[in-house]
């Protein structure tokens, strides 16, 4: 039995180490997702309410099972945080132009972001 343990212990750990490659947040509140490359920082944010669109290069860091993303550029600033342990996660988008925030609460990542028209398998 403690060998069972030990093992579980040892692959959840290799799985909190692994990056993840292609993540999506969905808010099913407003309709905003945010796709994610842990590896290069590629992001797109999309409000599909207002047709917004936005996508950048962030500065990823990775402590433990929480994953932040950042990025300030002369029109907008974004921040995203995924907690890989309870599989929920934030964001924000703030669009100097219009002075608009957007905010993603989600309560579960997924690898595909749908389509601003589809519904089915968000959250």
């Amino acid at each position: 039995m403690q060998l069972v343990k030990s093992t579980f212990k040892f692959l959840f750990i290799i799985l909190l180490a692994l990056p993840i490659v292609g993540c999506c947040l969905t808010d099913r509140s407003n309709g905003n997702r945010i796709s994610i490359d842990e590896t290069t920082g590629a992001y797109t944010f999309t409000s599909c309410s207002d047709s917004v669109s936005v996508s950048g290069v962030g500065k990823v860091s990775v402590k433990g099972g929480i994953i932040t993303l950042e990025n300030s550029q002369s029109d907008h600033h974004m921040i995203l945080k995924v907690d890989r342990i309870t599989n929920r996660g934030t964001a924000a988008l703030r669009v100097y132009a219009t002075g608009k925030t957007y905010t993603i609460s989600s309560t579960s990542y997924s690898l595909v972001c749908l389509k601003c028209d589809t519904t089915a398998g968000m959250d």
